[in-house]
């Protein structure tokens, strides 16, 4: 068979012809004998290869024998010799570790020179890094961060990178920075080449068969690739007008493309035809189905399977198991007959199920080649790898790619399907374009030459077959870019690596695609020279990329490895500065602007519309958002770069930068409606302000370069160029967008636009003011040649990370640049009537243009465009103030806010109603307020100083006077600020931390002292609410500090004069110099004064104030001038000084009177040369200098009246309360006749009319609860508490097949025990019915009246119906607390006292005389319960009726002994424990007391002691606890002869023997631990020495009856290999501990029968130590627990022996069957898993960093808490048809604690998932950051750990304490529409 086929001359050829002999069954034996031969092939020359060989075993009989298949399927052979990286060892590289979601990354902001770059928990060494300051955070982002340890470049000292944890990665070896010869491996090479170009083939192949239509090969649609038609349906997209000369051109190329198109599809389409009809070559077809094609729900999709092919559901479901298992596509069917497969084609399709055709011979290629891939991935994550591979691998990817021809189905000469376009799917643009349409200047050293793409020239390569192959590439890229003159199809034929980044991701699994990601990482992670040249490879196919990415992604691993190579090129400043004179910044704006246009459907593989030569935006919305990662790449390029000079020389990048922006100018107009509200509410603009932020933060990341400058030549020489252009554009802008003289002629270079203007006539001064009104024009909110201006003027200023000396700021003098202060008012034109526009609309002005204008000022000044735009407003609107006339600045400023006549003293007519009049004033104020203090842009030193005053402002006023937590300071400010890697660092600077104390959560932080002075209630960042918030806090702080009157406080303002006098922006306060601004604020007074507009008053004060600190003596002419007199018949108050003074007389302004004196008092302190009451006893007609001075010696008689008056009547209302109180204290004392609370015993009279005594004793009383629902006090209305019923843990039993379990079970024993120690969980879970109360209750026929109309609701719902009613299933009314059941209150108090037991006096109440209404309700109860624990009520007795309540009172006191352990262990004193029981707790148990005399009362006749005696033996030992409900009985009037003392011993005794039997079956079970080593051993790891020969003799007492009951099981203890005596020692204190148990639950039992104490004995000191108990329990006669066993063993073990020789050997078995379902009981406190401290440990194990790949596929993993397995969450399992998903299933039938409820902790999302039966959760997690928050989902980005408190409260409070169904029923709410819970 063999002799016919041709023998393969090399691996290529063997990997061609594979399919041919393996039959195109691609199965394990297959892949093993492929990966031995590439093995085979990377070590071996191939010319030593026997070929034969390899193909006969193929075509041996081990390729067709089963069992070889078997054994390879079983085996994870592919892993079997590679080393897994667990040491993190990656010496000579940068380190390759993905950091993924939950992972820790921390950042150094000492040792790197950007925040960009983070290192990995793995390397980073706090040791290394002491007295740095850097900051830890958890990845939240999908895609990852990656380590960058070992990468010099990023650090400012290359030494810095080489201080990773694992010390054998610091060597640093200079020999692996450049490329050299001796790294690369020929044999190899070759090897990879065969490799990597047949995994080319294949997918160049694939390509084209992947998206088929039902006749298996779809034919090419002409619609999709008609250039005319594409025009035509893109109309309103295409770049091409008919007045363009590129439209010839244009035509020429298409006409090229089509003959290409034409020719591909006839060849194609022929070869399609001859497949289909099956009639020339003989195939086998197959339907294919891909887990990425469909969005059904896999049980959905199992069953369509099922259907379609006619198959039972279980077929489905194997189907869609190997199909999300494997992730990769499945074959469905399979057969030669094409007729038949298009048939159940058809069928898929009409189900809506996407699938494919395709032959057995391409899927055979495809798993082939996903082979091939995880080979190479095995490769590069081997730990053992040579460094020598790696560097080899990066060869020849960037080598060219050869096609193999012979064989080959597809003709490989068409170029459309062999070679890439380098413009992605679309036609070149053209000619380069270096110049901007707005900007015509280029610069003189730029050559024009400048192409798309240029070869790159690298030089100083010492590989010399590295240096061919990169001559090669830019030989033939060289020979593309000649082609463009003649052609606009960019098709070049790359390299290999090329072709995987840009084609792999198309038709590789996910799996697959996974594992490709890591080999590209690895190529990356080389750190020597020659990372440049993969890097320029990359950045010439980045555009094809981002369109694959773009068009289809649906699963985001494109853009996650976008992502990722955008971290390891474009963050790394060495390979950053390739991208600057490539051509790159300025061919991908244009790529992503051109995307902009097009859906992700409308881009096909090869779009014939040419990429946009010039900048323009749709004109409806954008519709790709996705293209917002090309901006992401060049902010990332511009900002990481280290050659700024090179970057702001290039003309072609800055104009290109340029025109992007400037595209943005005039978009989006608003317009206020006035008649009506907007009719239809439009928020596509939101997609404008997405994609303009992230070009904004570009280009002012490219400006910020500026600041990088040291030459002040060459900065002044940027600045100017730039500066110049930027005006020249903005006085174009602005001329478009306002009304213009003459249009033809409206703009002239270097002049001022000729705008239309009107004379305006404010405050007595006349200018011109550009025609325009906010409010009633059209404007936009962008603004962009504003913010360039002010990135510009900013970064001129500033250095980059560090202030740049006086010399070189100063040799910029802006003056020189705007000599015309026309000009320079005009600059803020555009500004300023953005900020108007925000105010008008903060004050209801816009309300009719509804929600989107709402939305557009809130994005606009609230979110991270805030600093770039709003600020800049600001910004140039101070520039103007400083640099244009200050009167024509005034009136400009005015006119723009709409306030002429407001302004020239008339309080109406500018707004139509008084209110907005006022409120747009107040605005106003408000701005001019922020406009003198905000000067953060003014002063910015650097970058980094810009930064950190942001963050202090925002930290400051977020946080101000409150105690606020992380996560309420995390919401206040924005994201794009808390995100950053230094935000906790600053706020722990600003801020102090409080832990939390008492009942909070979360701790708190508050303002630090020195910082308060600092709070502005006038920032810029601050709401509207918030900023009275503040005011009224610093007043008070004043009041305080200063022990002022709150009259007398004001609001300290900024000084910022000498700040400012070093700066260009000196003159800032200039405008309140003249005489405009002083008539603006004098008619403003005014108008206050007159109309009591007192809301106004407190900003006019402050701006006044801020003046007069700040411009003191030039504001004093304004402050004394009196202006013009509007009423001549007064002659007073007509200055500033004298309103304000004017103002301190009138009450209604007593709010600003601090201020107002504040203001004279720096007048009278700094200005002495001011003569104040001179000026005041002239413009006032009678001046009083007291009045200036305090509010103390000037409040006016009405004051005082009014001071008078309201102490009086607080001397009349204290009166009146202290009568009051004299007359309640007499009605307590004539109707209390003692005083009795839960925690003070005292003297009662017992209240029952039924009740056999009428003695007065001490007793416990009942707390005073009253009926929710009608809160009536009703005698004759039995009262119940709200309960709840629910099986939970009582005991867990130990595990003797784990000898640690025993080991630390010993150790709790002995006080030993350490929790973190503890790795083990509960096993052999008992769960018994537990009862909780809720402390609430109600009347019972309140109940029943709430029950009857719960249900008559019912009836009548018709969706999310309630299905809680109608089960006795409801709310407490009070707490929301579930409720199944309730307890009758029988008694008022419990006075029955412990020694009436000792001395067996019944002091229990009559039953005979209970009113019949409350023994109903009692005998309900009991039903109630019965039927809850499933009991048959037809057969219901007194008898069983009692055992069920005595059951459940000794099940809820087990449960809470169990909750209880943890105290004991701690330290906690044993008084505390029972004085601080709770009272919740303590009344239930009580009540069910109660309830369980009822019961015992109706039984007729008393236990007999025969019937005691029986109890107490093995025979009845099939109930659980049943030892301890024996107890009960005891506790009853009983006829039995033994005293209390005898009878309480008998039952300890009981409880003894059965614990015996269990531990010699457990050890038994285990055979002593014979086969175990010794050092495992429990009694060989825990000490027993004997202390005294007490204990010596008592350990001897445990041996006796060790072998005793050893003898039951006829097990005689051999005289050599088992040392009995260490067996008894173990066995004596485990028995001790489970003794002790029992004893304190028979404790707290009786505490609750009986409260009244012993007068001498109390019983709060006796739960802890096992000697104190039994004394109390005994009257002293039993000393120790030594003693007890010889009691035991003397009084007892006869007499059970000789029970046991009576009993027959059928009842004998039928005992121990009875004992095979309890084990022997733990005495430890009840746990759930241990949990590692960090949370991030789950994702940095050994066991995750192996199944990286597996866990990513799988979904966010949870770890179950009581068991400690892992699973996925909402992943659905196969075995119960995915109906149920993992979690459900695990609670159900996998846990093996065997619990009712499942706790599940999301690791990813940090979250606790709460499971209960078909209902769950989300409960908070244990693990909190250090400020106390969990951060659900981890959204915060802070690292969390375990709070042993939280999870403690967790295990005892929720899990343990039954409040789960509480918990889980309140959030769903009982409705039957649950969510869907199960299937989690």
């Amino acid at each position: 068979m063999y002799d016919n086929r041709k023998e393969p001359e090399s691996l290529r050829d063997f990997l061609t012809h594979l399919p041919t002999y393996a039959d195109n069954d691609y199965n394990e034996i297959v892949s093993y004998i492929v990966w031995k031969a590439v093995k085979i092939c990377l070590t071996t020359d191939n010319d030593k290869i026997d070929w034969r060989t390899i193909v006969n075993l193929l075509e041996s009989q081990i390729s067709s024998d089963n069992s070889y298949k078997d054994v390879l399927e079983g085996k994870n052979w592919k892993d079997l010799h590679r080393h897994d990286n667990i040491d993190n060892f990656h010496n000579g590289t940068m380190c390759n570790r993905q950091c993924l979601p939950a992972e820790i990354v921390y950042y150094c902001f000492t040792c790197t020179i950007n925040p960009l770059y983070g290192i990995c928990d793995a390397c980073f060494d706090p040791d290394e890094h002491i007295d740095h300051e850097y900051s830890a955070s958890v990845i939240t982002r999908s895609e990852g961060r990656l380590c960058h340890c070992g990468n010099e470049s990023i650090f400012h000292d290359p030494e810095s990178a080489y201080k990773c944890k694992n010390k054998l990665n610091n060597n640093r070896n200079n020999k692996l920075s450049f490329a050299n010869n001796d790294f690369f491996d020929p044999i190899m090479h070759a090897a990879f080449n065969d490799i990597i170009d047949y995994i080319i083939d294949v997918i160049l192949s694939t390509n084209e068969l992947k998206n088929t239509s039902f006749t298996g090969y779809s034919h090419i649609s002409t619609r999709n690739h008609n250039p005319k038609d594409n025009n035509n349906a893109n109309n309103d997209n295409d770049n091409s007008a008919s007045n363009d000369p590129e439209e010839v051109h244009s035509s020429n190329k298409d006409s090229i493309f089509n003959e290409i198109l034409i020719e591909t599809t006839e060849s194609r389409n022929m070869v399609y035809e001859s497949y289909a009809s099956n009639m020339n070559i003989n195939e086998i077809w197959t339907i294919q189905l891909n887990n990425e094609d469909n969005q059904v729900h896999i049980m959905d999709l199992a069953s369509k399977i099922s259907k379609v092919l006619n198959k039972p559901i279980e077929y489905g479901v194997s189907i869609c198991k190997k199909l999300l298992e494997y992730n990769s596509p499945v074959v469905l069917a399979q057969t030669s007959d094409y007729d038949k497969i298009k048939e159940i084609y058809e069928m898929f399709r009409d189900e809506n199920i996407v699938v494919h055709i395709r032959r057995l011979h391409d899927v055979f290629k495809v798993n082939l080649m996903e082979d091939l891939v995880h080979f190479l991935y095995n490769l590069c994550t081997d730990m053992n790898s040579p460094y020598e591979m790696k560097y080899t691998l990066r060869s020849c990817m960037m080598d060219s790619w050869k096609p193999k021809i012979e064989h080959a189905e597809l003709e490989y000469n068409q170029p459309l399907k062999t070679k890439i376009n380098l413009f992605g799917g679309f036609l070149s643009p053209g000619q380069f374009s270096y110049t901007s349409s707005t900007s015509p200047v280029s610069s003189p050293d730029e050559k024009i030459s400048k192409k798309w793409f240029n070869p790159w020239n690298f030089e100083d390569c010492g590989d010399d077959h590295l240096a061919q192959i990169l001559q090669n590439y830019d030989r033939d890229l060289s020979t593309v870019v000649a082609e463009l003159s003649h052609s606009n199809i960019c098709l070049f034929r790359g390299s290999r690596f090329q072709y995987l980044v840009a084609e792999c991701f198309e038709n590789l699994s996910r799996v697959a695609s996974l594992r490709m990601t890591k080999v590209f990482c690895t190529l990356f992670s080389l750190t020597d020279n020659a990372r440049r040249y993969i890097t320029a490879q990359y950045l010439d196919v980045y555009l094809n990329v981002v369109y694959k990415a773009v068009s289809s992604d649906p699963v985001g691993i494109k853009l996650a490895f976008m992502s990722l190579m955008s971290q390891y090129t474009f963050q790394d400043p060495f390979l950053s500065n390739l991208a600057i004179q490539s051509g790159f910044i300025e061919r991908t704006l244009k790529f992503a602007f051109t995307l902009l246009a097009f859906n992700s459907e409308d881009l096909v593989t090869f779009l014939p519309i040419s990429i946009y030569n010039k900048f323009k935006l749709p004109s409806e919305t954008i519709k790709n958002r996705k293209t917002i990662i090309c901006l992401k790449d060049l902010c990332t390029l511009v900002s990481a770069n280290t050659i700024p000079r090179e970057l702001l020389e290039s003309t072609s990048i800055f104009n290109c930068m340029l025109d992007a922006i400037l595209q943005f100018s005039n978009i989006l107009p608003v317009r206020r409606e006035i008649s009506e509200h907007v009719e239809f509410e439009n928020f596509d603009f939101s997609t404008y302000y997405f994609f303009f932020s992230s070009l904004l933060i570009m280009i002012d990341g490219y400006l910020r370069c500026i600041s990088m400058i040291s030459d002040k030549e060459f900065r002044y020489t940027i600045i100017k160029r730039f500066m110049k252009v930027t005006i020249s554009n903005g006085f174009e802008l602005l001329s478009t967008s306002r009304r213009l003289v003459d249009h033809p002629v409206a703009f002239e270079e270097g002049h001022i636009p000729k705008l239309s203007a009107v004379k305006e006539k404010v405050c007595n001064h006349m200018t011109d003011v550009v025609r325009f009104q906010v409010g009633i024009d059209s404007q936009s909110f962008l603004n962009p040649t504003s913010y360039l201006f002010k990135f510009i003027l900013q970064w001129s200023q500033c250095g980059r990370y560090e202030a740049v000396p006086k010399s070189v700021t100063s040799y910029v003098d802006f003056h020189k640049f705007f000599d015309d202060e026309v000009q320079a008012l005009y600059l803020s034109e555009a500004s300023l009537s953005t900020l108007v526009l925000i105010g008008q609309i903060n004050v209801g002005f816009w309300v009719r243009n509804g929600t989107p204008i709402m939305h557009q000022k809130r994005m606009y000044t609230k979110f991270n465009m805030r600093e770039l735009t709003y600020m800049s407003d600001v910004f140039n609107v101070q520039f103007s103030m400083c640099m244009a006339n200050a009167d024509d600045f005034m009136v400009t400023f005015l006119t723009r806010w709409g306030l002429k006549s407001w302004s020239n003293g008339t309080p109406m007519g500018d707004y139509p109603d008084d209110e907005t009049t006022m409120a747009v004033v107040n605005e106003c104020l408000l701005l001019l307020i922020q406009l003198f203090t905000e000067i953060k842009s003014l002063i910015v030193l650097s970058s980094i100083d810009n930064f950190e005053r942001t963050l202090e402002s925002e930290i400051i006023h977020a946080v101000a006077f409150n105690r606020c937590t992380y996560a309420q300071i995390m919401d206040t400010i924005p994201e794009h600020i808390t995100r950053h890697s230094t935000f906790d660092n600053y706020l722990e600077k600003y801020a102090e931390f409080t832990p939390a104390s008492g009942g909070a959560e979360c701790g708190t932080f508050h303002l630090k002292d020195e910082y308060i002075k600092d709070l502005d209630p006038y920032y810029l960042g601050v709401s509207s609410s918030k900023r009275y918030e503040i005011e009224k806090s610093v007043r008070n702080y004043m009041k305080i500090k200063e022990k002022k009157d709150f009259v007398d406080t004001y609001v300290p303002v900024k000084e910022v004069h000498d700040i400012l006098k070093d700066t260009p922006y000196y003159n800032l306060y200039a405008i309140s110099s003249v005489d405009t601004f002083g008539i603006f604020l004098k008619s403003t007074l005014e108008h206050i004064k007159k109309c009591r507009y007192e809301n106004l008053l407190p900003r006019v004060v402050h701006l006044i104030h801020l003046c007069v600190v700040n411009n003191l003596n030039d504001f004093m002419k304004v402050f004394w001038h009196e202006y013009e007199i509007i009423d001549t018949e007064f002659y007073h108050f007509h200055s500033i000084g004298s309103i304000l003074y004017s103002l301190l007389l009138d009450d209604i302004f007593s709010n600003v009177h601090g201020k107002i004196r504040e203001i004279f008092r720096v007048l009278s302190n700094k200005a002495p040369h001011v003569d104040v009451n001179g000026y005041l006893l002239e413009q006032t007609p009678s001046f009083n200098p007291e009045i200036l001075k305090s509010s103390k010696g000037s409040r006016t008689s009405k004051e005082e009246e009014h001071l008078r008056k309201k102490k009086l009547a607080q001397a009349r209302r204290d009166k009146i309360l202290r009568k009051f109180s004299k007359q309640q204290m007499k009605f307590i004392e004539k109707n209390i006749t003692a005083n009795t609370s839960l925690s003070k015993m005292s003297s009662i009279k017992h209240p029952s009319d039924y009740s056999n005594t009428s003695v007065s004793l001490p007793g416990w009383e009942y707390p005073d609860d009253s009926c929710v629902f009608c809160k009536i006090e009703k005698n004759d209305d039995p009262f119940v508490y709200f309960s709840y019923q629910e099986n939970n843990i009582c005991d867990f039993g130990i595990d003797f097949s784990i000898p640690k379990h025993v080991t630390d079970m010993l150790q709790w024993e002995q006080k030993s025990y350490s929790e973190d120690e503890n790795t083990l969980k509960m096993k052999y879970i008992q769960q018994a019915p537990v009862l909780r109360i809720c402390g609430h209750g109600s009347h019972i026929n309140c109940l029943g009246n709430h029950m009857k109309s719960a249900a008559t609701v019912h009836t009548q719902t018709t969706k999310n119906v309630p299905n809680s009613y109608g089960f006795g299933l409801i709310y407490c009314p009070v707490c929301n607390s579930l409720m199944n059941s309730f307890l009758p209150k029988i008694v008022k108090f419990n006075n029955k006292s412990r020694e009436s037991f000792w001395k067996k006096i019944n002091q229990s109440f009559d039953v005979t005389n209970m009113p019949p209404e409350l023994m109903l309700t009692c005998t309900k109860a009991c039903d109630i319960f019965g039927e809850l624990v499933g009991h048959d009520t037809t057969k219901k007795t007194f008898t069983s009726t009692y055992d069920i309540i005595s059951n459940l009172l000794v099940n809820s006191i087990a449960n809470f002994e169990l909750r209880l352990r943890k105290n004991l262990i701690s330290g906690t004193d044993d008084k505390q424990i029972l004085s601080n029981l709770p009272n919740q707790c303590l009344v239930t148990f009580r009540l069910l007391s109660d309830l369980l005399t009822f019961t015992n009362n109706r039984i007729n006749g008393a236990h007999s002691p025969a019937d005691i005696m029986k109890m107490g033996r093995l025979k009845n030992g099939d109930a659980y606890n049943n030892v301890l409900s024996i107890s009960n009985t005891i506790f009853f009037p009983n006829q039995s002869p033994l005293n209390s003392i005898e009878q309480i011993l008998d039952l300890v005794y009981t409880k003894m023997e059965e614990d015996i039997i269990l531990f010699c079956r457990g050890m038994l079970m285990v055979n002593f631990y014979e086969s175990m080593d010794d050092m495992e051993i429990p009694w060989n790891k825990v000490t027993f020495d004997a202390r005294n020969e007490n204990e010596l003799e008592n350990y001897k007492v445990a041996t006796r009856v060790l072998e005793q009951y050893l003898k039951f099981f006829n097990y005689t203890v051999p005289n050599i290999g088992l040392d009995i005596n260490k067996v008894s020692k173990c066995f004596y204190h485990l028995l001790q501990g489970t003794t002790a148990v029992f004893l304190r639950r028979l404790i707290l039992l009786f505490h609750v029968h009986f409260s009244v104490d012993d007068e001498k004995i109390k019983i709060e000191n006796k739960l802890g130590d096992f000697e104190n108990a039994i004394n109390y329990l005994t009257r002293d006669k039993i000393k120790n627990f030594g003693e007890l066993l010889s009691n035991f063993l003397n009084n007892y073990l006869s007499s059970a022996i000789q029970n046991y020789d009576n009993t027959s050997e059928e009842e004998r078995i039928k005992i121990f069957t009875k004992l095979e379902k309890k084990h022997f009981p733990a005495i430890s406190c009840g746990h759930l898993i241990s949990l590692p401290y960090n949370l991030s440990t789950f994702y940095t194990n050994v066991e995750y960093e192996v199944n990286k790949i597996e866990r990513i596929l799988g979904g966010e993993s949870v770890l179950c808490l009581l068991c400690g397995s892992t699973m996925y969450i909402q992943k659905p399992v196969p075995l119960h048809g995915y109906k149920i998903g993992e979690c459900t299933n695990h609670l159900l039938n996998e846990c093996e604690s065997d619990s009712n409820y499942g706790l599940f902790l999301m690791m990813r999302t940090n979250m606790i998932y709460i499971a209960y039966g078909d209902r769950g959760t989300f409960y908070h997690s244990p693990y909190i950051n250090k400020y106390g928050d969990a951060g659900e989902g981890l959204k915060y980005g802070t690292p969390v750990f375990l709070d042993n408190e939280k999870y403690e409260y967790l295990t005892n409070e929720i899990f343990l304490g039954n409040m789960i169904p509480h918990i889980v029923f309140r959030a769903t709410d009982g409705n039957s529409d649950q969510g869907g819970w199960e299937t989690l």
